[in-house]
């Protein structure tokens, strides 16, 4: 089942598996960062699901982004699911190297430093 929430994600559902895709932004910051945090705590929050972040296309995360995926990440650790970070752009990496959050979250193809 796919689903579009808030105009900026895209929702793909297949059993546990929860695919989410970032649309209309480069940016996860405290602008836009409520609604999205609203809607992965609901998904993230049952039992066993496999919640796969598409990062795609995201340019920069303020603290703000980063709060939530610590918080996404604390909640998957509680109900027992999971949450991988994909597509993830050099800059958004780096950032997640600086705050040394670089060993707490999954993260699958990565893009190659051009």
């Amino acid at each position: 089942m796919r689903e579009v929430l808030t105009n900026t994600l895209l929702i793909h559902k297949a059993g546990m598996k929860v695919s989410v895709s970032f649309m209309n932004t480069d940016k996860l910051t405290g602008l836009n960062i409520q609604m999205i945090r609203q809607v992965l705590i609901k998904l993230i929050c049952k039992h066993g699901t496999h919640l796969e972040l598409d990062f795609s296309g995201i340019r920069f995360m303020d603290g703000d982004g980063f709060d939530t995926l610590n918080l996404i990440h604390r909640l998957g650790k509680k109900y027992g699911s999971i949450v991988t970070l994909k597509g993830v752009e050099t800059e958004v990496l780096e950032m997640i190297d600086l705050v040394k959050k670089y060993h707490v979250f999954h993260i699958h193809q990565i893009k190659p430093v051009c």
